[in-house]
């Protein structure tokens, strides 16, 4: 979990990535993998998917927070930490 903390305070206080950038690889991938079986219902999971590593970093910045003020991390962000590494290792397949 030690790791795991460092990681996700690293990604906190990483600089932001260029919104550009950004953009230009999301309409590349939906470019490649658009076929009319895309059309099929995707979970609220699903949808989020691409928010993992915004959460991952939210929740670095939650776990900065409190060790800078001196507070415990709560098993409830640990669990969250957790869950969100899993979403980003594990990312769905992007029907999009």
């Amino acid at each position: 979990m030690e790791s795991l903390i460092e990681e996700a305070r690293e990604a906190a206080n990483a600089p932001p990535k260029s919104k550009g950038a950004e953009k230009e690889a999301e309409a590349a991938l939906e470019n490649s993998s658009k076929h009319e079986s895309d059309q099929e219902s995707i979970s609220e999971d699903e949808e989020n998917a691409s928010d993992a590593h915004a959460d991952f970093a939210a929740i670095g910045s939650e776990i900065d927070d409190l060790l800078f003020s001196g507070e415990e991390i709560s098993d409830e962000i640990y669990v969250r930490l957790f869950v969100a590494k899993l979403r980003i290792q594990y990312e769905y397949k992007s029907p999009r």
